[in-house]
């Protein structure tokens, strides 16, 4: 029971961690490394808690979902702090739930850059001189006139790529509630 509650508390803040780096990502466009390195250290030390000495399957299963991730980095498909974080973030789980997890974060980008598609058409990238954008997306944004969206608009007239990490988070809280949802009926047995 007590190492139960060891691991939930790692993936609980190896999770907060991942909201920091979501945040970053989408404030800066960038993952700080130490941010990723706290993601995967307690993800791999909730693996040790649940798994033992099996926890070695886990490193080597975030060695190989880096490994084509590095090279997509490389080519410009994706950014380097994202495929990172997506290594790490296998950690936070059972080797069994890796595919499914980076299925569902597979997925949530799609979603993510089809929003991002659809803004890069409503913001022109004359925005950015502070050119009039279409009425009714301009009237929300100064609506709402919070500085990072103001910085995202920026963003997107420019045309810089969407935070992927929103879709890591994404995929992750996905699983992680597919998980608590699957356990709940046999605590309460």
């Amino acid at each position: 029971m007590l190492s139960a509650i060891i691991a939930t508390l790692l993936k609980t803040a190896g999770l907060g961690g991942l909201v920091m780096a979501t945040g970053m990502d989408f404030k800066t466009r960038m993952i700080p490394d130490e941010t990723t390195l706290w993601v995967g250290l307690l993800g791999l030390g909730s693996r040790v808690v649940e798994d033992g000495w099996h926890a070695w399957i886990s490193l080597l299963i975030a060695f190989a979902v880096v490994l084509p991730l590095g090279f997509l980095s490389r080519r410009g498909v994706l950014g380097g702090g994202d495929a990172k974080l997506i290594a790490a973030v296998t950690l936070l789980f059972t080797p069994a739930l890796v595919p499914p997890l980076i299925l569902v974060i597979a997925l949530a980008g799609g979603v993510l850059s089809i929003g991002y598609i659809a803004a890069y058409r409503m913001i022109p990238p004359s925005a950015i001189a502070g050119e009039p954008v279409h009425q009714s997306l301009d009237t929300a944004i100064r609506v709402r006139h919070v500085g990072l969206m103001v910085g995202e608009r920026t963003r997107v007239a420019a045309r810089e790529p969407p935070p992927y990490a929103i879709a890591i988070l994404a995929g992750v809280v996905c699983i992680f509630v597919e998980e608590i949802l699957r356990c709940l009926p046999a605590t309460s047995s």
